[in-house]
């Protein structure tokens, strides 16, 4: 297994700071393979440590705050967090302190800057087409409303989704969300099949609310992240045709 040591520098009040890690398939609060346990006001100012076990796979990392305020930068203290790999060198997974009600980083193990063939833990959702060494790496981050159950997606080949013609060519698909993943964000890594064009459909009964919406990444060889589609605003559905690998303007 990896050794991931866990590291947080409190505020004044660490009864309000919970972190989880969970395998990144599923919904949010699913999955769940390690917690923190409950701190109380008497950890104020000092840090706790911790150090976890896991197997090679891919994993999210949260950590949240009771008062929304996060550990570091307001009347409360200077706290932050730090994640580590640790193996012959250690390597930072995740660090802040200045995060709001959450923040989520993930991560994959064995630790390697990018993904570049098949993980060790079958993709989900599933795909139509078996991912190969061939493929290209993306990320689908929804950020929920208050109703995260109606959100489908999905990704097709070529210029139309499965919500716009029936016999759309579909390789990837949203899983069932909950409620339990409302007002959170949800980063699912998805393995196209090469390169290509490709459209992304999703559907919403009255778009998103809020400050709801969809981002979408394409990763590139090298760990550069490229946003290539985002939105939120529409009545009932909505589509963005993309071709991959993204054009990326070099660099100055």
């Amino acid at each position: 297994c990896s050794r991931i040591f866990i590291s947080i520098l409190f505020d004044a009040y660490p009864s309000e700071v919970r972190w989880i890690v969970a395998e990144a398939y599923g919904d949010i609060g699913e999955n769940i393979v390690a917690e923190s346990p409950l701190y109380d006001n008497t950890n104020a100012g000092s840090t706790v440590t911790e150090t976890i076990c896991l197997k090679d796979g891919l994993y999210v990392f949260t950590i949240s705050d009771g008062a929304g305020d996060g550990i570091c930068c307001s009347n409360f203290g200077e706290g932050r967090y730090e994640v580590l790999f640790l193996g012959d060198t250690n390597q930072t997974l995740a660090e802040g302190g200045d995060y709001g009600y959450f923040e989520s980083t993930t991560f994959l193990l064995p630790y390697m800057v990018l993904p570049t063939s098949t993980p060790s833990v079958s993709p989900q959702p599933t795909s139509s087409i078996s991912p190969t060494s061939s493929c290209v790496w993306i990320e689908v981050i929804i950020k929920f409303d208050a109703n995260p159950f109606d959100t489908l997606w999905d990704i097709s080949i070529g210029g139309y989704s499965s919500y716009d013609v029936d016999d759309a060519v579909s390789v990837a698909d949203s899983p069932i969300y909950s409620m339990e993943a409302a007002f959170n964000t949800f980063m699912q890594p998805v393995c196209l099949p090469g390169k290509g064009r490709y459209t992304f459909g999703i559907m919403k009964s009255g778009g998103f609310q809020g400050s709801g919406g969809y981002i979408l990444v394409a990763l590139s060889d090298g760990g550069d992240r490229t946003v290539i589609a985002q939105g939120g605003v529409f009545d009932w559905t909505d589509s963005v045709t993309f071709d991959l690998p993204s054009y990326v303007p070099p660099r100055a």
